[in-house]
């Protein structure tokens, strides 16, 4: 469960990315934030993630307050960036095992689970890439691999729908068919990509605009 309570956040004093964010996204329900470019989708996302330091307001996930919570132990957060962090001198495979490895998955669990959705995706061909030589388009359908490898509680995704039209809405039947529908999930829609929220089945769209839900 995702509230957000009376949120701003200045980056600047003149300027106000977000102001007075209301938002509440429950167990089991998806919403699609729909905006244009710097409407404040991301600083949003960064600010639930924990990314962002804002102003005032307060973010709950589970129930618990941002500020105390410890994402090893009280929340599975899953953020999809449109700007993924690889270690890059490491190959794709490298990449994939070390989240899981972290949470003690066993070597057999990790391989099939990695060959399940490198296949899924039809990238099974980049496994022993190295990261750094991978283009902008191949690391971030990586980074999708990477989001379903395991469930969440929670699911941020930001912009990641820059591709061809074919390849957005493979992507929006990859979400659906293999996320937890269990989780909260937020997708950040551009206007562009508004038609995706249908094929992602949210049970809400939101448009905001510099920095504010409108109504």
């Amino acid at each position: 469960m995702i509230e957000v309570k009376n949120l701003y956040l200045n980056y600047i004093k003149e300027y106000s990315a977000l102001c007075n964010i209301n938002l509440t996204v429950e167990d089991k329900q998806s919403i699609a934030l729909v905006g244009n470019n710097e409407s404040g989708k991301t600083s949003l996302i960064r600010c639930i993630c924990g990314l962002e330091n804002f102003n005032k307001g307060e973010i709950y996930l589970n129930k618990i307050n941002l500020k105390n919570i410890d994402f090893k132990k009280d929340v599975n957060l899953i953020y999809l960036s449109n700007n993924p962090v690889f270690f890059n001198n490491k190959n794709v495979y490298y990449n994939l095992a070390y989240p899981l490895k972290l949470r003690n998955y066993s070597e057999t669990l990790i391989n099939q689970k990695i060959n399940r959705a490198l296949d899924y995706l039809g990238i099974e061909g980049l496994t022993e890439r190295k990261v750094k030589t991978l283009t902008k388009e191949e690391k971030l359908i990586v980074n999708v691999a990477r989001s379903i490898l395991r469930d969440a509680d929670i699911y941020l995704i930001d912009d990641i729908f820059s591709f061809d039209k074919a390849t957005n809405e493979k992507l929006a039947k990859v979400f659906c068919d293999n996320y937890n529908k269990e989780a909260s999930i937020i997708y950040n829609l551009d206007k562009s990509n508004e038609y995706l929220a249908k094929l992602l089945k949210v049970d809400n769209v939101i448009n905001i605009s510099h920095g504010a839900i409108e109504k």
